[in-house]
């Protein structure tokens, strides 16, 4: 059965924080069985590290983001984790905003992740907020400005690059149902997709759940 790499970064300084990123990562060209490395983790750590330090003129004053080298390994079907794999190289990355920089706590940009496979009749993709940003990266309108939005694109592009190992995906959880005696079970249908395309809407994105 394949297993898949769960990556966490986690938010913090800002009231209401910390609040967490999950990324889930495989290498999409190495067999259904594939069981991912240390090597892998380290792959998928370097690539988030890129990927949140391009955001860091965004991001709202005080707030750090860091990448944790703890990559949890989940069996992909079922969810459930078999492994933690110790990646190296997770780094933290504090904002630049200067003072007089505001932010509000909930709101931020966030990225759409496409895959091309669909599951349930429907195509599996995810997205994840990028929360809080600074106040600057608005329009007047109350939008995202084009630099904020070619920053994260620029960014997401690289982090959807499929060259070597380690690919980035959106994860379909398995689904859970009552049975017939009543009691919630869970079915092994979990899937992941490897993320082929992605888009930043322009406008500002409310976060409700603190691990979005």
């Amino acid at each position: 059965m394949a297993q898949i790499m769960r990556v966490k970064v986690r938010w913090s300084g800002f009231v209401g924080g910390p609040g967490y990123s999950i990324y889930h990562f495989k290498d999409f060209e190495g067999g259904a069985g594939a069981t991912p490395t240390a090597a892998q983790a380290t792959a998928a750590v370097s690539k988030l590290n890129t990927f949140h330090l391009a955001l860091i003129g965004l991001v709202g004053r005080n707030v750090t983001m860091t990448v944790m080298n703890d990559v949890e390994v989940i069996e992909e079907t079922t969810g459930e984790m078999v492994n933690i794999l110790n990646a190296t190289g997770g780094g933290s990355y504090l904002s630049n905003a200067s003072a007089g920089q505001v932010m509000a706590g909930a709101s931020g940009a966030v990225v759409n992740w496409r895959t091309g496979v669909v599951r349930k009749g429907r195509r599996i993709k995810g997205r994840t907020f990028l929360v809080p940003l600074k106040t600057t990266v608005y329009d007047e309108d109350g939008t995202l400005t084009s630099a904020a939005i070619g920053t994260i694109n620029s960014a997401a592009a690289a982090l959807i690059n499929t060259t070597g190992e380690a690919d980035l995906g959106v994860y379909g959880r398995p689904t859970r149902q009552r049975g017939d005696d009543g009691a919630m079970e869970t079915i092994p249908d979990g899937l992941w997709a490897v993320a082929t395309s992605f888009n930043v809407p322009d406008m500002a994105a409310v976060l409700r759940s603190r691990r979005d």
